[in-house]
């Protein structure tokens, strides 16, 4: 009678074939346009094209398309650190730092949970963070320049 109950054959698998098994449902899922922009961007190392893009969008596109980076919709970790790593990049540049600073603030409020169960990912949003306040000391002491110039002219008799 060994033939007629049925048994399922379940195999112990050890977790780096599960890992790879993921890894594989990851490769299958579908990327929007954005994500396949931000990957290419990144291969590139060129995100001008991501940040016209951004700007063109309304903002629940952009709430959207940020969403859309998560593991649980249609994106993954890699492409959450690409997004960081465009952030990091385009606020080197010194340019558009408010527009950088709002979807960074975003990403974070949407994918907290996300970013504290990767150390990869807190260490990208602490650097990010530190390269934040860089720049807002920088333009903090440029302001005070232009505020210290103006009130010298103002005072001075001409």
């Amino acid at each position: 009678m060994a033939g007629l109950q049925p048994k399922f054959a379940i195999a112990d698998k050890e977790s780096s074939e599960t890992q790879t098994d993921s890894r594989i449902i990851e490769k299958l899922k579908p990327i929007s346009s954005f994500g396949e922009l931000l990957i290419s961007c990144n291969l590139k190392s060129d995100f001008w094209p991501l940040m016209e893009l951004l700007k063109t969008m309304g903002p629940s596109t952009i709430d959207a398309e940020i969403r859309s980076l998560s593991s649980d919709i249609s994106g993954s970790q890699e492409l959450m650190i690409n997004f960081l790593e465009a952030m990091e990049e385009l606020l080197k540049t010194n340019r558009d730092f408010e527009l950088i600073q709002s979807y960074f603030g975003l990403f974070l409020k949407i994918h907290i949970e996300e970013i504290s169960n990767s150390n990869q990912m807190i260490a990208k949003c602490q650097h990010l963070s530190a390269l934040t306040e860089e720049s807002w000391n920088k333009l903090s002491k440029e302001f005070n320049k232009s505020l210290c110039l103006v009130n010298y002219l103002r005072s001075a008799v001409l």
